[in-house]
């Protein structure tokens, strides 16, 4: 009996080793600490273990002792004391977090003014609940299988613009929020308003105005409509028809020419496959 649970306490281990590092590497993404996720890969754990059918106490042990070991695994044995977990508030900072202006000497705040510290209060109140549910997302999938089991490190990135990690919920992602991919330099040469003709840094490269209010004052083009051929005005350079009925015909009409051409082009084929064979009759 002795050597049956002992085999049994192995394959629970060597099943258990793979989540136990995954959760580790997702641990160590925490910020400004790496006991941000804890709780969440608790709670995601749990969840999915309860999903597969174990009580609730027993998924709660068991999820604990997952999180417990991948915090062992990154050195994260004990829980920190009120001084050193208040430690990590003492940094100093030498560039704004929300402009990127460089900050006086030994400054003990992350921005520059009451302004960027809005921006910085706001970024962390939003984002804090789209990270908490990424993460219990990927810990769910550990358990439940929903996703290949990749190193979650490579998921794991680092802003382009503040160089802060996060985790992102697409494929794509490269920032961490709005105000990072508005405010990221992209390298675009500037280039001069349509509206009001001051020259701009452009976010995109289909970017023609330096701002909403440019882009609400910009010059309308009056020309006819492509299907009744009535004058109309427009703000929108690619707009051909007066209404959306007008450009729902056009396209219909286009539609139903295309089949025309398609149906004569297979009658053609068929008609010189078919002149061969009759005449070889």
């Amino acid at each position: 009996m002795g050597k049956a649970k002992k085999r049994k306490r192995q394959q629970e281990r060597l099943h258990r080793e793979p989540i136990v590092r995954e959760v580790a590497e997702l641990l160590k993404a925490g910020t400004p600490t790496w006991w941000r996720f804890t709780s969440e890969a608790r709670h995601g754990l749990r969840a999915a273990l309860c999903m597969k059918g174990m009580s609730w106490a027993a998924a709660d042990e068991r999820a604990e002792l997952i999180v417990r070991l991948a915090r062992h695994r990154i050195g994260m044995s004990l829980y920190p004391t009120w001084n050193v977990a208040s430690a990590g508030s003492e940094r100093i900072h030498h560039f704004c977090r929300a402009c990127g202006g460089a900050l006086e000497e030994d400054s003990r705040h992350a921005w520059c003014g009451v302004e960027c510290r809005s921006v910085i209060m706001n970024n962390a109140y939003h984002g804090a609940g789209r990270h908490d549910d990424a993460v219990r997302r990927r810990t769910m999938a550990l358990i439940l299988g929903a996703v290949p089991k990749v190193a979650l490190a490579r998921t794991i990135r680092r802003c382009l613009h503040c160089d802060g990690q996060f985790i992102p919920k697409k494929s794509d992602n490269r920032f961490c929020s709005q105000y990072c991919s508005a405010h990221f330099d992209r390298g675009l040469p500037e280039r001069k308003c349509e509206t009001c003709e001051k020259l701009f840094r452009p976010r995109l490269k289909i970017s023609r105005h330096c701002s909403r209010l440019c882009a609400a004052r910009k010059p309308k083009i009056t020309r006819p409509c492509a299907h009744c051929g009535e004058t109309f005005t427009t703000a929108r350079a690619y707009q051909l028809t007066c209404s959306r009925a007008h450009g729902r015909e056009i396209d219909r009409q286009k539609q139903q020419a295309a089949r025309r051409a398609q149906a004569a082009q297979r009658a053609a084929g068929a008609q010189a496959v078919a002149s061969p064979m009759a005449e070889a009759a």
